[in-house]
């Protein structure tokens, strides 16, 4: 239940920096950071570097290069009105293809104290060239990144559970932060990640 509510107050779209709406919060995590974090380690993501010269060097060495980058830096989006808490990605062999999300937590817990994270997740298929813009595209079919992650974080065994979920005022379509269009049936995957288990005493 609190879950519903959450996502009943919840931004339904990233914005820019300048204030743009960009694509929709598609999932919902249950979970702590480091269920989070190993989860994604063991589908094969991989967490994205900061901003800095090293990382921004190996990601213009990728693009000349063609080839992938699996920590490559992400541009900032804000909900919330702050940056992403956590980001990851899988690269698909070239930097221009790859898999990724951004996460941030909520200020509400689960009513046993579990922490819930809103994540936005898309797939680039390329890059964005246009007047002001050089960025990646993103696949409008935004439902299908959906199912991928939460295909991918089902096979890791730290699910407990996976449920589509219908939320008021739907995002079902609109454009990227770049001005992509993208499209969805508005739903929400929530993922429980699974607690650890205490060790038991011998």
């Amino acid at each position: 239940e609190s879950v519903m509510q959450v996502l009943a107050q919840a931004p339904r779209r990233v914005r820019s920096k300048k204030g743009n709406e960009g694509g929709p919060a598609n999932l919902v995590l249950v979970g702590s950071r480091e269920e989070i974090t190993t989860a994604f380690e063991k589908a094969g993501w991989t967490e994205a570097k900061d901003q800095d010269a090293n990382s921004l060097w190996r990601t213009f060495e990728a693009v000349i290069k063609g080839k992938g980058y699996d920590a490559a830096p992400m541009s900032t989006l804000y909900m919330y009105g702050r940056s992403e808490d956590m980001a990851f990605e899988k690269m698909l062999n070239t930097f221009t293809h790859r898999h990724h999300l951004r996460i941030w937590r909520a200020s509400e817990t689960t009513p046993d104290g579990r922490q819930i994270w809103l994540v936005v997740a898309n797939h680039d298929n390329g890059f964005d060239i246009r007047p002001g813009v050089i960025s990646h595209s993103v696949d409008p079919r935004v439902d299908l990144e959906r199912a991928k992650v939460g295909a991918d974080l089902g096979m890791t065994g730290m699910a407990a559970s996976e449920e589509l979920v219908s939320v008021s005022h739907p995002a079902r379509s609109g454009l990227t932060a770049t001005g992509g269009k993208w499209e969805s049936d508005g739903r929400v995957l929530g993922v429980d990640l699974r607690p650890r288990n205490p060790v038991s005493a011998p």
